[in-house]
């Protein structure tokens, strides 16, 4: 089912995942998107105070995004952009991620009426509750009528 800006609850958190976080993962993005050492290297990565390759910032990012994308259907028109990232600690080989979103505030448009914006606050989690990322996102997202009527 598909959401709509009319069908958001401010503040009401969903859970999105799992999604597994694995070594050969983190090395095969981090090669081609973020290729520093500490992401793509276990003989520097072991030398490191994590002793291991850790996840790209960047990587941690694209899992929100396919999470949100592949289980929070929602109509979105764009994406607005993302505030406040923070990268909390490492994402590591063995995590299971878990992306926690709410609706933080929502607004009709003043130069669309057929969207309306609305920003989410996420966290980025482990299977032990540890938090890996938080941001903020802000995107315009359709209204029903648009669509269905």
């Amino acid at each position: 089912m598909t959401l709509y800006y009319e069908d958001i609850t401010l503040n009401q958190p969903d859970r999105l995942g799992p999604f597994a976080l694995t070594e050969e993962g983190i090395i095969e993005f981090a090669a081609i998107w973020d290729p520093l050492p500490l992401h793509t290297a276990n003989d520097y990565a072991g030398k490191t105070s994590y002793g291991k390759v850790i996840a790209s910032g960047f990587h941690l990012l694209a899992i929100c995004q396919k999470l949100f994308i592949e289980q929070y259907p929602m109509a979105v028109e764009i994406g607005l952009g993302l505030d406040e990232v923070r990268f909390i600690s490492p994402g590591l080989p063995g995590d299971l991620l878990t992306l926690e979103i709410k609706a933080i505030s929502m607004r009709e448009s003043r130069s669309n009426p057929a969207v309306g914006i609305v920003t989410h606050s996420s966290r980025l989690l482990t299977q032990d509750d540890r938090t890996v990322l938080t941001y903020k996102g802000t995107g315009m997202i359709e209204k029903r009528e648009r669509f269905t009527g």
